[in-house]
């Protein structure tokens, strides 16, 4: 778990979000590989005179349970 999340989570929350423009493949594939998901939620800001559209993203902030194994 990164620093942040762990922060989060010693303070009582149980997941996070995060906004990332839409069409940012590199971002989306990091954030995807470290255990955020898409939830759907999309939204519209503006820059200026300049619309961004983003999308949400979050996470358990719950330690992954280790597996036994036989």
């Amino acid at each position: 778990m990164t620093p942040g999340c762990a922060q989060l989570r010693s303070r009582g929350h149980d997941r996070a979000s995060l906004w990332v423009l839409s069409g940012n493949d590199r971002a989306l594939r990091f954030y995807e590989s470290a255990r955020w998901h898409c939830d759907g939620t999309q939204r519209t800001d503006s820059i200026g005179d300049h619309p961004v559209h983003e999308v949400r993203y979050q996470r358990s902030l719950q330690p992954i349970e280790s597996v036994s194994r036989f």
